[in-house]
């Protein structure tokens, strides 16, 4: 296999070339060319930038020969970030003692709302993961000790927004 010489990005806008390879590894990722560890690159960094609300990102590359014994090759991405993902809507599933409208002030996403005409929030999973936490405090705060939340998300491609499912497992009040 030849060795990587220059690596070069491309339509990135979101992250810059250089946190991009301080954040992954040369050696794992960049040593020598290799199809296995470029599709393992590109998977990392689609996960990267998912976890920042662009789940349409699509990325591409290219190699060139650096010289006429293949030994050296340059590799550029072509990055097409796509816009960043919205709430589509957020459900609660069974919660008995509070409504959805308590606990949808509770979280800091937030859906489309057709009668205020607000804006659906971004979606970032890490913020996704602070509202579960936010979730389990208000209900440890009400007395619900043994209080179990999970979420999931549904991505509608033809959309670019994502449903947010909150599973809670209240338990018994104390």
């Amino acid at each position: 296999n030849p060795l990587i010489d220059q690596i070069e990005f491309v339509g990135n806008q979101r992250f810059k070339s250089e946190e991009i390879l301080e954040i992954f590894d040369r050696e794992k990722y960049f040593n020598t060319f290799n199809q296995f560890s470029i599709n393992n690159f590109i998977s990392d960094l689609q996960s990267l930038y998912s976890s920042f609300g662009y789940n349409i990102v699509e990325i591409e590359y290219e190699t060139i020969n650096n010289n006429e014994t293949s030994q050296l090759v340059d590799l550029i991405f072509n990055i097409d970030e796509g816009s960043i993902s919205k709430i589509n809507r957020i459900y609660f599933i069974d919660n008995k003692e509070f409504g959805d409208s308590k606990l949808r002030s509770i979280i800091n996403t937030k859906q489309r709302n057709f009668l205020r005409l607000s804006r659906a929030s971004n979606y970032k999973s890490y913020q996704i993961q602070e509202d579960e936490s936010r979730l389990i405090e208000f209900y440890k705060s009400s007395g619900f000790k043994n209080i179990s939340v999970k979420t999931e998300k549904e991505f509608i491609k033809n959309r670019n927004r994502l449903n947010v499912y909150f599973y809670l497992n209240e338990g018994d009040q104390y």
